[in-house]
């Protein structure tokens, strides 16, 4: 039997996902969260095999679920569920160990076959679907250099000065942290794996290390 999670901050969906999986006769839906902080509250008292985790939450993204399941609760696997299953949400889902990412207009027994697979073992966020993904990123990923904001493109300019995220937040007025997440979401929003290939990019795009540099 598989134990289950359900988590989604709509009681509606979070009741249908309950009465699709429970219709397997290999799933037990042992707990049920509106949100983050319920989720978290849930498998700290008591794991299952498999978090089923709505991305769009009210209080932070179904991300900071997993990321918190890959610390506190390393064998329980996460099946991601989201209206819009995005290259950014493959590569930055795989980075945080989550097995799979399904499409919500899944059929039921697709998302119910997946959920025993993954409770199995099977990860689908294989090395060729996360390859794949920063492919088409990084292929788009100068086009989306170009449409920065002003803050961002600070950030990559100071990035590019070899600037540590304590120097870049002093001098943007933003914390260290809030700094951290946004460099995280520029390596994932424009297909880089590290600070030095964000660099390398502004020295790339002459009109914005053109920018930088004055």
């Amino acid at each position: 039997m598989v134990s289950v999670l359900v988590c989604d901050d709509q009681e509606l969906v979070r009741d249908a996902l309950r009465v699709v999986l429970s219709e397997d006769e290999q799933i037990e839906i042992r707990q049920a969260a509106s949100g983050v902080s319920d989720a978290v509250l849930a498998l700290d008292a008591d794991g299952v095999d498999v978090a089923v985790i709505d991305v769009r939450l009210p209080e932070e993204s179904g991300l900071s679920i997993a990321d918190w399941i890959r610390d506190h609760r390393p064998s329980t696997k996460v099946v991601l569920i989201s209206v819009r299953v995005s290259d950014e949400l493959l590569v930055e889902a795989a980075a945080l160990g989550v097995a799979a990412v399904v499409d919500k207009s899944a059929g039921v027994f697709e998302l119910s076959r997946i959920v025993r697979e993954v409770s199995a073992g099977r990860n689908f966020l294989t090395r060729d679907v996360v390859r794949a993904a920063q492919s088409r990123l990084e292929a788009r990923g100068f086009a989306r250099l170009a449409n920065l904001g002003d803050v961002d493109r600070d950030i990559m300019g100071l990035i590019a000065q070899g600037l540590s995220d304590r120097e870049i937040a002093s001098k943007v007025y933003l914390s260290p942290q809030t700094v951290r997440n946004r460099v995280s979401r520029l390596l994932t929003n424009l297909g880089r794996e590290n600070r030095t290939q964000l660099a390398l990019m502004v020295a790339e795009y002459d009109d914005l290390n053109h920018r930088f540099s004055h």
